[in-house]
Parts: structure tokens; C-alpha cells; sequence
């Protein structure tokens, strides 16, 4: 299958416009927006660019367009003209035998470079980005039994192996480079080749999908809406938060798949909102019809309309929620992702990861105590024992504590002290991370991918990550 790609031509489109201001601001701006490559049905690779160049001088300047290979290599060297007003540029070429870009463990990651240059008398801006090239779709199709999840790169069925990921502090300004490398190569190291942008977080910044994009990690990006419904007059601020941030993202190789939510649907059709938030019959007629408008067609189109020669025009990359299927009932471990709490919630055994394997277990999981040095570094040695106000008010899930003292106590002896307490928490969470991982891989291919709820944490409490706060792993590596 490689091979068979490797033959392939890839076709590069190009545009660029010059746009004068009139504000005070640098006296050139470049924005780079592309398109990770798609293969169309004629077999050939397909690469869209639109680059952007602003000036607040209304003057004739020169623009040059450079493609370079991976190895440095120059394919496309082009001068252009750019006169007052908005100027278009395009050009198809080919790259044969292309390097293809791959998941972790499945291939290399080559990057192509990009660079867009302005030249004045005064002045010169350059943008680069790197780009690589693949091919990538989202396989859901009805079979004997149900309906399948599975991500395909350059033609082949990839289990993904990961986590969530969630912001990485609470006040996000906190967080540096070398943080989103600590953890994303932890990823990595770990064997994962999937990490999800989780909707309740925040639309990472360049550096988490660069880091990404280098180490072969496959990004399921969630737009930023979770666990609430939005009514109709915010559909214009939505449209512009989706087609700013696909924008933005749609260079890296690595974005895998975009979703519209993170448990809406489930929470509409399975948690009770209607009678919780007594809504009548005809408010939830409303809210409900606001809600498909929304995420199964403003989203969906905006998506198609900003990446025009990508993947995600045939919609193909795109699912309107997650979970598309309840943990409740054995029917719908057949059909699509499902996020999977009848260990933590449910207060399943262990033992339950074996039977409850759905199509693509996208949030599972058991909690942990950071370790004794961590939390030593927030709070008082007066509350450094489990039933301190402090332990209480960091733990945040209503089974919390006495949840994974049960299991402590199933499968270790006593504790002894507090120390003996966080160390065995953290064994425990190996225990069942290791059970439901084993699982889900043992289940192929039936089940196509596992990531456990999560990789990473903001602040320093019990919760389900396997890496702390202070960017310490815990006890299941």
C-alpha cells in the first residue's frame, strides 16, 4: 500500500492576494492558510495553498512563492508581481514519488516547506510552514455488526492508540514550549499515535500541532463546544470561530478527524435535560432543531466552504458529536465512538473493560493521586492525609475517593500511611488502563482505537491523568 501511494503525483494550487490597510500596523503582514493534501478518485495527490499578503503600503512590491522537499530541495521558485489591490496567484505542479507523511509506528514524517516572501525597499516578510503529505478518511460503514470508526492514512487502517488531552494549566498563559514537548514526546514515547483536543478545553496554539505534526501524532480535534446547547443567535459567532480556527489548523498533517462536540447528543437523548431544565415540548422542539442546524450543517459546510480542495469537503473527516452511541446498553458497543464510564461512573469491575468494547473507545478511564512531592508543592503538611478538607475540596468526582479506595483494597493490602495510599492509587490505575487498553486491542477490528480520559492535567488533585500537574508520570509507566 505504501508503494502504491509513493507512484502517486501530487498537485499543488496556489493563490495570493494583496490587500492594503489603511490602520496602523507593520508595514507587511503574511498569512499562510493550506490544506493538508487529499487524494481525489483519479489517484493523483492534490495540495491547496492561499496565501495572504496584506500591506498597509498601496505600492507595487514583489512576491516570491518557494516549495522546498523535505531534504531542502527547491521545487518551485516563482516571482510575482503584486499590484495595488487584491491580487491572485495560482499554479499546478507536480511532485512525484512523493514522501508520504505517517502516524508513529507506521512510517516517517517528512515535511515539505512552504515559504511565502514580501520584498519592498524598506522592508522583507517571510512566512514558512511545513506541510506533509497524506491522505486521510474516516471509515463509517454498516457491516454485520453495526457500524465501524475507523481512521485510514494513505489508504491503510490505522488503530489509534492515545489519550485526551486537555489544556495544560487552568491559566493557560502558564503554559511554555518546552511543556507541550515534555508531553507530547511522553505521548510518543509511550507508543501512542493519537491525542484528542477535547472540547471543553481550548484550540491549542501552533506549537502543540507543530510538536504534532514532527512526532507523528494524529490529532482528533474537537470544536470547542461541550456539555451545553447553543440557541440560534450564536450561530454567527460560531461561524466565525470555526472558520478562523480551520483556518488555522487545516496546515498540519496531523489534524485526523474534526468533531462538532463533545456529549451533547448523548447528554440530550440519554441524561435527562428536558425534565432537569423543565423545558416544554416546545422548547426542546426548538433547542433541538438549533442544535442539528448547527452541528450537522453550519459546521459541516463552513468546514467544506474554508478547505476547498481538502478531505473534509466530501465531509469525510467530520462527525457532529461524540459519543455517537451510549454506554448504557450492549447494542451500542456496535456503532461508532463511544466514550465508555461504567468502571468510573457505572462502578463496573475491572473486570468489565473485557465485554464492554465498542467500535472506538474515545474516553475511558480510572482515577489517581498525584504523587506525595506534588501536591507537597500546593498544599499545607497539615492536610497531607485523605480525609483533609484539602484532599476533599481537589477531589472533584462525587465516587472520588472511596472509589478507588475500594479497588486499593480488591487488589493491594491496607494501606499504610498516606504516601502508601497515592502510590497505590496510581498502581491501581495501571491496573485498570492496562486491563481496558489490552482489551480494546485484543477486540481488532472490531474496535479501531483507544484513548483513555487523559494524558495530561491542569491543576494538582485526584483525577484520571497518568501525567501530573508538575509534568510528573505517574505509576503506570
Amino acid at each position: 500500500m505504501v508503494d502504491h501511494f509513493r507512484s502517486q503525483t501530487a498537485q499543488l494550487r496556489y493563490g495570493v492576494s494583496n490587500i492594503a490597510k489603511t490602520s496602523a500596523a507593520p508595514e507587511h503582514e503574511v498569512l499562510l492558510g493550506a490544506s493538508p493534501p487529499h487524494v481525489p478518485a483519479s489517484g493523483s495527490w492534490e495540495l491547496s495553498k492561499l496565501p495572504q499578503i496584506r500591506s498597509t503600503h498601496q505600492i507595487n512590491e514583489n512576491a516570491t512563492i518557494l516549495i522546498e522537499e523535505p531534504k531542502s530541495k527547491t521545487l518551485l521558485k516563482i516571482p510575482i508581481e503584486l499590484k495595488k489591490g487584491k491580487n491572485f496567484f495560482k499554479e499546478d505542479f507536480s511532485i512525484t514519488n512523493p514522501d508520504l507523511w505517517w502516524p508513529s509506528g507506521h512510517g516517517d514524517q517528512p515535511l515539505y516547506t512552504f515559504s511565502v516572501s514580501v520584498e519592498s525597499s524598506k522592508n522583507h516578510v517571510q512566512v514558512l510552514k511545513r506541510i506533509g503529505i497524506r491522505d486521510v478518511f474516516i471509515k463509517r460503514e454498516r457491516d454485520e455488526k453495526g457500524k465501524s470508526f475507523e481512521i485510514h492514512i494513505n489508504g491503510k487502517p490505522i488503530f489509534s492508540k492515545g489519550a485526551n488531552w486537555i489544556p495544560a494549566d487552568s491559566f493557560t498563559t502558564r503554559i511554555q514550549p518546552d511543556d507541550y514537548k515534555k508531553l507530547i514526546t511522553t505521548a510518543r514515547e509511550a507508543n501512542m499515535n493519537t491525542l484528542r483536543v477535547w472540547g471543553g478545553g481550548i484550540y491549542e496554539p501552533e506549537i502543540f500541532y507543530e510538536l504534532c505534526d514532527e512526532m507523528g501524532i494524529m490529532v482528533w480535534q474537537d470544536f470547542m463546544f461541550a456539555g451545553s446547547l447553543y440557541p440560534k443567535d450564536l450561530f454567527p459567532s460560531i461561524e466565525k470561530e470555526v472558520r478562523d480556527n480551520v483556518i488555522r489548523l487545516q496546515n498540519h498533517p496531523c489534524i485526523a478527524l474534526w468533531c462538532g462536540n463533545n456529549e451533547i447528543e448523548v447528554a440530550w437523548k440519554n441524561w435527562g435535560w428536558q425534565k432537569q431544565y423543565h423545558y416544554s415540548k416546545l422548547d426542546s422542539a426548538k433547542l433541538w432543531t438549533d442544535y442539528r442546524n448547527l452541528f450537522k450543517h453550519l459546521i459541516p459546510n463552513t468546514l467544506k466552504e474554508t478547505a476547498p480542495f481538502s478531505s473534509y469537503r466530501k465531509g469525510t473527516n467530520y462527525v457532529s458529536t461524540s459519543p455517537l452511541s451510549n454506554w448504557g446498553k450492549a447494542e451500542n458497543y456496535n456503532h461508532g465512538s463511544m466514550h465508555y464510564w461504567g468502571v468510573w461512573h457505572g462502578k463496573d469491575s475491572f473486570e468489565d473493560f473485557d465485554k464492554n468494547v465498542g467500535r472506538f473507545m474515545v474516553e475511558y478511564g480510572f482515577q489517581s493521586f498525584p504523587s506525595y512531592r506534588s501536591l507537597k508543592k500546593t498544599c499545607a503538611d497539615t492536610s497531607l492525609y485523605l480525609n483533609s478538607q484539602t484532599m476533599k475540596n481537589r477531589q472533584k468526582s462525587y465516587v472520588g475517593n472511596k472509589l478507588i479506595s475500594q479497588n486499593i483494597q480488591k487488589y493491594f493490602k491496607e494501606p499504610k500511611n498516606f504516601k502508601s495510599y497515592i502510590k497505590l492509587s496510581q498502581k491501581t490505575q495501571k491496573i485498570a488502563l492496562k486491563k481496558a487498553i489490552g482489551s480494546h486491542l485484543l477486540k481488532q477490528p472490531h474496535c479501531m482505537g483507544t484513548m483513555f480520559w487523559q494524558l495530561n492535567d491542569c491543576w494538582p488533585g485526584p483525577s484520571w491523568s497518568v501525567i501530573d500537574y508538575y509534568g510528573k508520570n505517574k505509576k503506570i509507566y
